[in-house]
């Protein structure tokens, strides 16, 4: 398998112990395509090798409080104005009710938790709505629900022609089961899926032209 030698989140470890990468803020590493944790490249290291600007790692594995105040420092030193967390998948939105019990939901909850406490405007996007089968599509709208109710709805985005391609290149760099889901359902593959993840039978998905 091609995911035998990259580092497989979601772990969390000291970024600091990255090699052939330039640590930036106790737990902030810029990567490149050569950089190794272990023997093996994380996601990043691999996509850093077909996108046009940097890219870093955050680190876990001193807590929130220490991604926040790596990601704040950065922030001053940089002069960032405004931060966009994103992810894939309908994980964040967890509230423990869910009729599957989570599988990822830790790592993303610590990240916004570290998010929301930062020194800029902040916004929150994710993409893939029940492509990583974390959660029945009638939770997920319940959950996106409660945010459109506060006000917490900004907008929504599609995929062009030219994003799709982009983001197929990165999704050959790094083989991961999940993220090439969300180009197929632009390219109009909908409908029940069975996805390779959590199970070594995997769990059954729902595309539909919101992932």
């Amino acid at each position: 398998s091609r995911l035998e030698n990259f580092v497989l989140a979601p772990l969390v470890y000291d970024v600091a112990r990255l090699e052939q990468a330039e640590l930036r803020q106790p737990m902030l590493s810029c990567v490149n395509p050569s950089s190794q944790f272990e023997g093996n490249r994380p996601a990043e290291a691999a996509v850093s090798g077909v996108v046009p600007w940097e890219v870093l790692i955050g680190g876990l594995s001193q807590g929130v409080v220490g991604l926040r105040d790596s990601l704040n420092a950065f922030i001053a030193q940089e002069g960032i104005d405004l931060f966009i967390g994103a992810d894939i998948g309908a994980h964040s939105f967890h509230d423990g009710k869910e009729t599957s019990p989570p599988f990822t939901t830790l790592v993303s909850l610590m990240t916004l938790s570290a998010m929301i406490q930062l020194d800029c405007p902040t916004v929150y996007g994710f993409a893939g709505y029940t492509v990583d089968a974390e959660m029945e599509i009638q939770e997920l709208d319940e959950r996106v629900g409660r945010i459109m109710q506060a006000g917490g709805f900004l907008g929504a985005y599609g995929l062009t022609q030219k994003d799709i391609h982009d983001y197929l290149k990165a999704c050959e760099a790094f083989p991961d089961p999940i993220e090439p889901l969300v180009a197929r359902a632009a390219q109009g593959d909908l409908g029940l899926k069975q996805v390779p993840v959590i199970s070594p039978w995997g769990r059954r998905a729902y595309l539909t032209p919101l992932s």
